[in-house]
């Protein structure tokens, strides 16, 4: 724990001084010896969380600092924007609708809306979606390059929820390039039975997919589906927009 706390301490010093701090300077500012201040600069740094200029010798906070910033609005906005969303969703239709967003190669639920009746599948914020069936998975993933979605699929166990989830790479690395031609991730009884989903993609204001928006199906299909493919389209096109995507 402590190390924990002088490293904190060390970056709050750091993003005081916007043209960088000396590890002398910033040692005795700290009260940590040299050494120490050393080693936790170093391992930042590695990291990318501590710059150092290669001139004056003074370190600064780096870009990965930054990047977590980034990410961290970025959740806030889409969760904020998506609220209403997904509120409106789950009252016309009466299921159960969530947000997802792809975090260090995995996508995560980051929050859900249920005004469903009697809806006994729960997703809960948290829950990590596995991309060989999950269709909020899907309508990320199948938007990443290559080298991102042979990473994650490469990771992926497999594991046989129902007689219809994918089995192997191929088959979903084709069911991914499905998502991009009709523009949507269907589940069909792959992760339950009884229970399909529909995932719309959400891109950020440089036209990246980081999220999706996802409604659960009881039972077999029971609504228009062009009716409902065009409403979950629309919401992911306005929280898109909403996040400084221009189309």
């Amino acid at each position: 724990m402590q190390s924990v706390e002088r490293t904190i301490s060390l970056m709050e010093q750091l993003s005081k001084f916007k043209d960088g701090i000396g590890i002398n300077e910033l040692s005795n500012r700290l009260d940590l010896p040299l050494s120490t201040t050393h080693r936790i600069l170093t391992a930042l740094k590695e990291k990318g969380y501590v710059n150092q200029d290669s001139y004056s010798k003074r370190y600064s906070l780096g870009i990965e600092v930054l990047t977590l910033a980034v990410r961290f609005i970025n959740e806030l906005d889409i969760v904020k924007i998506a609220k209403p969303i997904l509120n409106n969703l789950s009252t016309k239709y009466g299921q159960l609708v969530y947000i997802s967003v792809i975090e260090n190669d995995k996508v995560v639920c980051v929050d859900m809306v249920n005004n469903a009746r009697n809806m006994k599948y729960f997703v809960q914020i948290g829950t990590t979606m596995p991309a060989y069936c999950a269709a909020s998975a899907k309508a990320i993933v199948a938007f990443q390059n290559k080298d991102i979605i042979n990473g994650i699929i490469e990771k992926e166990k497999f594991y046989k929820f129902t007689k219809n989830t994918f089995s192997t790479k191929e088959e979903v690395v084709g069911e991914l390039e499905k998502v991009v031609e009709i523009g949507y991730a269907f589940c069909d009884e792959e992760m339950e039975e009884g229970v399909q989903a529909i995932a719309t993609p959400i891109r950020d204001r440089e036209g990246k997919v980081v999220a999706s928006i996802t409604i659960m199906l009881l039972g077999k299909y029971q609504y228009q589906s062009d009716e409902l493919v065009l409403d979950m389209k629309k919401a992911s096109q306005f929280i898109s927009k909403s996040l400084g995507y221009i189309e």
